[in-house]
């Protein structure tokens, strides 16, 4: 049996249950709603099955004496945020429906009724379109993040709780996930939508220069030029992988997050900053962390971590991700979206993709780059996917114990952009051991032309070595 669709598309027209009344109640009701311009509909045991009530909406429920304890646990279950439920019994309302239920007087006054019930389908009426609004509001907020799946539903939840706090964001997820998006997604539903949204990759900057971008001012040929903390006062600041800054650098920023003011060297005055701090962790298990700014932020009782998903575990939103991506990148070369066949959309979506979003948005730019065909086939795109596997495979060769001990003092240097006495401090060793490693390396002795920076070929390699020996 096909059970009707209690629940209305007409506008202002709600869908009324009468359940568990007399025949004589039933008339009465069933009049003061169709005079009022709504649905009614009755149900009882013998003329309607019980799924009626649970797997149909309805705005207003008058529940009867005749109904049982399970019926009307059943209406309980089946309501909605935005239904009601009138108890038509002089006696004593049941406990199982008290917290939600208001009494209608048995009364064969058919104005009293028609009264009492237009009211509470108004209230209700008003309620759905509040929330019809309300969804409406939130997916516009959310027009940059797609939201079709649980996880990612989930995420937009936690999002517009955290919108208009001023606390720390944390982001968790494995490398690649598209943190950027969730945060200006963040920005764009909070108060601060018109204000700057700023993202900085610590790891593409080495801790000398990053201090100099985000605390200090600075001179060019059009004048003093204010540090980033202070162009993004009133925004959100998004720092990808900051555990990559040197310890040093760390806890100048914590000291900032703890009092959160520059000094402008004009004036010597102080200038606070309002910012809304996001930092995003990928990679290791985030409990594993013991950098200086990791455990500051764990020791935080107010920060509340957001675990992005990895784009395997939202298959419901990779669709709508391909397409907007698709249409995007060809907004920015003034040609016509790609056409992709059958084959290549299974393939495209039942990818694992272990670098996530970052992944992704390679292999569609590959696409709408360098194809010249009509039809972008599988074909071409298993071409791709190939390229990209091999690019972030694992070497599954061994290295030795002094290859991983030159590439993390390489490293190190490195990010302290040839500071030696910083390298060797975080390093924990002494200068001369650090200045002997270089030296084997092939840098030339400190003090040297290029002695802050690594040979780039072997024979300079070989040529310094012989120099400095």
């Amino acid at each position: 049996m096909t059970l009707p669709k209690l629940r209305t598309q007409q506008p202002g027209q709600a869908s009324v249950l009468i359940a568990g009344c007399s025949d004589d109640s039933t008339t009465l009701f069933s009049q003061a709603i169709l005079s009022l311009g709504h649905r009614a509909f009755r149900w009882n045991d013998e003329t309607s099955p019980p799924e009626i009530v649970t797997d149909s909406s309805w705005n207003i429920a008058i529940c009867g004496p005749n109904l049982s304890e399970s019926q009307l646990l059943n209406i309980a279950d089946s309501a909605s945020d935005v239904s009601q439920v009138l108890w038509a019994n002089s006696s004593k309302i049941p406990i199982t429906i008290s917290q939600f239920a208001e009494r209608l007087p048995t009364s064969e006054n058919l104005e009293q009724a028609s009264s009492l019930i237009h009211y509470v389908i108004q209230s209700s009426l008003l309620r759905e379109e509040r929330n019809d609004w309300r969804g409406r509001f939130t997916r516009q907020l959310f027009r940059d993040l797609v939201c079709n799946s649980e996880p990612m539903q989930k995420i937009q939840t936690q999002l517009l709780d955290e919108a208009d706090r001023n606390t720390p964001l944390l982001l968790l997820g494995k490398p690649g996930a598209d943190d950027r998006t969730v945060v200006w997604t963040l920005h764009q539903s909070s108060s601060r939508a018109d204000s700057p949204c700023l993202t900085l990759d610590c790891e593409s900057y080495s801790s000398t220069v990053f201090e100099q971008e985000l605390f200090e001012y600075r001179d060019d040929s059009e004048g003093q030029v204010p540090p980033l903390l202070e162009q993004v006062d009133g925004g959100t600041l998004l720092l990808k992988n900051p555990d990559s800054l040197s310890q040093t650098t760390q806890k100048k920023l914590i000291r900032f997050l703890e009092s959160p003011a520059i000094s402008r060297p004009e004036s010597h005055s102080l200038r606070y900053i309002n910012i809304r701090w996001c930092f995003s962790f990928q990679g290791s298990s985030w409990p594993l962390r013991n950098s200086p700014l990791s455990l500051y932020l764990q020791e935080r009782n107010d920060l509340q971590p957001v675990a992005i998903p990895a784009l395997n575990a939202r298959r419901d939103d990779l669709r709508e991700i391909i397409r907007r991506s698709l249409a995007e990148h060809s907004i920015r070369l003034a040609q016509l979206p790609p056409i992709l066949s059958a084959e290549a959309w299974q393939l495209l979506e039942n990818y694992a993709w272990p670098r996530n979003e970052e992944q992704l948005q390679r292999v569609l730019s590959q696409i709408t780059l360098l194809n010249n065909s009509s039809t972008v086939t599988a074909e071409l795109i298993s071409t791709w996917l190939e390229s990209e596997h091999e690019n972030i495979e694992p070497t599954t060769s061994l290295m030795s114990l002094a290859e991983m001990e030159r590439q993390l003092i390489e490293a190190t240097f490195n990010r302290f952009a040839g500071n030696r006495e910083q390298t060797a401090q975080a390093l924990g060793i002494g200068l001369r051991t650090l200045s002997g490693k270089l030296r084997q390396y092939g840098y030339p002795p400190r003090g040297g032309p290029g002695s802050n920076r690594r040979p780039t070929t072997h024979d300079e390699i070989d040529e310094t070595t012989r120099r400095a020996a």
